[in-house]
């Protein structure tokens, strides 16, 4: 079986995406004032899809620049 440094792209995957997570935590922080917390009472799955389509709109502009 291979070991995870075997896999050079999904080891940089992973620190690049560490990287962001904690940036946004900062982001948040600072626009709300306290960390990302479960039991806020925010409709979860709606601010998921709200944010993929954010995503995908992103991805768009990107293949057409």
């Amino acid at each position: 079986m291979s070991k995870l440094t075997d896999f050079p792209i999904t080891n940089q995957a992973m620190k690049t995406i560490e990287s962001v997570m904690k940036e946004q935590d900062i982001y948040g922080f600072d626009k709300y004032k306290k960390p990302l917390d479960h039991t806020d009472n925010y409709n979860w799955m709606e601010m998921f899809l709200q944010e993929m389509a954010d995503g995908l709109k992103y991805i768009q502009c990107e293949m057409v620049s």
